[in-house]
């Protein structure tokens, strides 16, 4: 009876049987036994010639599945599986399990469990609640990627995002490729210098895409990422982001201020907490307002490189291509001639560095409001990334990195998950 129930939690159906069941209570295990029935072979082609009169010939040697845990045990699959033997062709081949999963080793729906937990969990936590070793979680991981990127067809892919994405601790980069119309992730690459480029062409290839067909890449500054696309994409028009423009921003700022307390020992605790002057005006508490008027009223330079900052987002937030580019061109005059007064010099020559990029970089900012390009999709990829970073802590390599980023923003469809997206 219970062997009967087991085998209808299973879904064995009549080709299959559980003939005996062991509880091993030391080792926290469920045995389950498995074994054919007569009616395997009934619909049961060769694959080779096609024909149906077959033989079971042999079994083979034991093998075992971890299944999904009942009652806090671990449930394990026992099997010895059927050999068949087509008398036409003489062709012999081991019978699939139909409870298997990508893995040799695990069941279907220990599968779908597992990578279900991992879309929300830490891997090795996911190995530890489910009972096996996390190594094996991430081998079953890695086969369902491969299967589903080999299905992507990027033919229509014309205009993509590239970011990096810091690695905990040092100087360790992935540069990161998206579809900035589907918002997915589409490629990861180790580094963040020109290569990067070479490695997504060479993927493009395999998923019949053409570099030559991608007509917009937004993305930061960087030089190298510059001569990357020029390269590899002589068709695409590089676009700036407000994204890092506001990272490089902040950065400037945050130099001002430091050169500010440094040397003006009477202000330091008006500035003592440099990020006050990243935060936007709906952001600013009464105490952090009041701050900023007191270093308004002391005509610091701080104070005036955030009012500069406030004024540079409101530019880019006009929706007028012609209203951004006199603004810009405005703000940027506006930076070099207070950067010249001699009681500012040093102390907005950061500002001043800032807004020559803007200068040199122009043609690239001024294309987000010319071909309506919009930076809330690397924000929001962005966000995705900090949350796979904050997840990534135990990390063996990059490469499980890069699985994850795959996994959680690669519009991978085919891979189980047990909670239906809303």
């Amino acid at each position: 009876m219970t062997e009967q129930l087991f085998a209808e939690m299973l879904n064995l159906g009549d080709k299959w049987e559980v003939s005996k069941l062991e509880v091993l209570a030391e080792q926290s295990c469920i045995e389950v036994t498995i074994k054919d029935t007569a009616k395997l072979l009934e619909g049961m082609e060769c694959p080779c010639c096609k024909r149906t009169d077959l033989i079971i010939k042999d079994h083979a040697n034991e093998r075992l599945w971890d299944h999904l845990q009942m009652w806090t045990y671990k449930t394990v699959l026992k099997c010895r599986l059927p050999r068949a033997l087509c008398k036409s062709c003489k062709k012999t081949w081991t019978i699939r399990a139909p409870w298997e999963g990508v893995n040799k080793h695990s069941s279907k729906d220990f599968e779908a469990l597992a990578l279900t937990l991992m879309r929300h969990m830490p891997v090795s936590k996911v190995g530890k609640l489910m009972k096996v070793d996390d190594q094996k979680l991430w081998r079953i991981l890695r086969v369902y990627i491969d299967k589903e990127r080999a299905k992507l067809d990027w033919s229509e892919l014309t205009r993509i995002g590239v970011d990096e994405l810091s690695i905990a601790k040092g100087h360790r980069y992935v540069s990161v490729f998206v579809d900035m119309e589907n918002h997915s992730v589409l490629f990861a690459a180790d580094g963040k210098d020109a290569q990067v480029f070479e490695q997504f062409t060479e993927e493009l290839y395999l998923k019949d895409g053409h570099p030559h067909a991608i007509t917009e890449v937004s993305m930061d500054m960087s030089p190298s990422y510059k001569s990357g696309v020029d390269s590899n994409m002589r068709n695409a028009r590089k676009v700036f982001d407000y994204f890092h423009i506001a990272q490089n921003l902040n950065k400037a700022i945050g130099k001002v201020c430091s050169r500010e307390r440094r040397t003006k020992g009477d202000i330091r605790n008006l500035l003592k907490k440099p990020r006050l002057f990243q935060k936007n005006r709906d952001k600013l508490k009464e105490k952090d307002q009041q701050t900023i008027e007191k270093l308004k009223e002391l005509n610091t330079a701080t104070a005036m490189a955030y009012q500069m900052r406030l004024s540079l987002q409101d530019i880019f937030k006009t929706k007028s291509e012609i209203k951004a580019l006199l603004g810009l061109k405005a703000w940027i005059s506006w930076v070099h001639n207070e950067a010249e007064k001699e009681m500012w010099k040093y102390f907005l020559n950061p500002l001043k560095k800032f807004a020559e990029s803007l200068t040199k970089h122009f043609d690239g900012i001024i294309a987000r409001w010319r071909h309506g390009t919009s930076n809330a999709v690397l924000e929001g990829i962005n966000s995705v990334f900090s949350a796979v970073k904050r997840r990534a802590r135990g990390f063996r390599s990059k490469e499980y990195l890069k699985m994850m980023l795959y996994f959680t923003k690669g519009n991978l469809t085919g891979i189980p998950n047990l909670i239906p997206s809303k």
